[in-house]
């Protein structure tokens, strides 16, 4: 490899980094662009290119298979050499903080395809859908997993700059919202009452300001950290909050349904995971298509809700 390293040092080197890059996710008879278009696209010379396509042959990454006026194709593509080859890192995931099992088996799913693909990722965890979206954008993600609700409402203030690559469907992100009051006696939200609810998260926010839109009165609203609310609430600092009833103790809290219609919807809403690139990046939303298979990524969760997988991520 040694020698291998030294040759994509050269000028050949830095266009089969280039067309290694291009040819992740590539499936095997997938066309490519001929000598004469690379060497255009890339402004080099035919033999620049013959020779960069060499290289990538003799590394193992890839074959191709000239078939004269209908072009070349690229046969027995090995993703984790070509991936070497391109040197461009970790693919790097934003996925919510793992706090639930529904969580934790999105997580599994992408870490064992991704693993599977040899492909080096690394998936990072941060709290609140939005947070994660403006670090995608920021270039510090090359995909990240928010609930399509979440996604779909950043991009009615910034159009155009994600691409939703993967829906994932009906509760694959949560089950459903619920509220969570303190008083056992109680229903519902009523005036006067302290109520939790975190403003990094597009979801459970919006929820909230709809379960107190046909309040009479007026209620203490206290912004926190989504996962600090349970707490809160059993310290007796809170009177209520809304939150996930998959990963709530029935027999610690008192679960009450929303009684807003319009909540109640956004709540079903919210249950579909999404996983989001930015517009301009086809490299990460290639990987994504190719590589994450949508079946065995919601197989993985189920496994791991029912307890017949051991998370991994």
């Amino acid at each position: 490899m040694e020698q291998i390293d030294r040759r994509l040092h050269t000028k050949q080197g830095y266009l089969a980094r280039a067309l290694a890059r291009r040819l992740i996710g590539a499936s095997a008879e997938d066309r490519i662009p001929g000598v004469a278009e690379l060497a255009q696209n890339h402004s080099v010379g035919h033999g620049t290119v013959q020779e960069a396509m060499r290289l990538l042959e003799e590394t193992g990454a890839v074959r191709f298979r000239r078939r004269g006026a209908q072009g070349t194709v690229a046969e027995a593509v090995r993703d984790d050499v070509l991936w070497y080859v391109a040197n461009v890192g970790h693919l790097v995931g934003s996925l919510p903080l793992p706090y639930s099992r529904r969580y934790e088996g999105l997580a599994t799913g992408l870490y064992v395809l991704l693993s599977e693909a040899g492909i080096p990722t690394s998936l990072s965890y941060i709290r609140g859908g939005a947070r994660r979206l403006e670090i995608l954008l920021r270039g510090g993600a090359n995909f990240a997993v928010t609930s399509l609700f979440t996604t779909e409402m950043f991009l009615a203030k910034r159009p155009g700059v994600l691409n939703v690559v993967m829906d994932l469907g009906p509760r694959t992100y949560v089950t459903e919202h619920r509220l969570i009051l303190a008083d056992t006696t109680k229903r519902r939200l009523e005036s006067g009452m302290r109520v939790g609810f975190d403003p990094d998260s597009v979801d459970q926010a919006l929820i909230t300001e709809m379960e107190l839109e046909n309040l009479e009165g007026e209620v203490q609203l206290l912004p926190m950290t989504y996962t600090h609310i349970l707490r809160e609430i059993e310290a007796g600092r809170l009177d209520a909050a809304v939150w996930n009833a998959e990963d709530i103790n029935g027999d610690r809290f008192n679960l009450v349904p929303l009684s807003s219609p319009k909540s109640r919807g956004l709540s079903e809403a919210n249950t579909v995971a999404a996983i989001s690139v930015r517009a301009d990046d086809e490299f990460s939303a290639r990987i994504v298509r190719k590589k994450l298979e949508r079946g065995r990524l919601l197989e993985i969760q189920r496994a791991v809700l029912g307890g017949s997988q051991l998370p991994r991520y």
